[in-house]
């Protein structure tokens, strides 16, 4: 995590990989699998990636700062 600046959570799911339990819990079909959850846990996105996703993201972000 150091070595690539990893910032998110993140896990391994060890030597059974995909068909570890974290994989088969949120049935993950391929690497990497990206899920977005918001300050209440809610999943907000499984597909979005590269821009679409960082301006989701700030959606996200600025809806939950004004609920504070």
């Amino acid at each position: 995590m150091e070595k690539y600046k990893i910032t998110w959570r993140s896990f391994w799911a060890g030597d059974k990989g995909p068909e570890g339990p974290i994989p088969m819990r949120w049935n993950v079909n391929g690497w990497p699998t990206v899920y977005v959850l918001d300050a209440e846990g809610v999943i907000r996105s499984k597909t979005a990636l590269g821009k679409t996703l960082d301006a989701k993201i700030e959606e996200w972000v600025k809806k939950a700062e004004a609920k504070k």
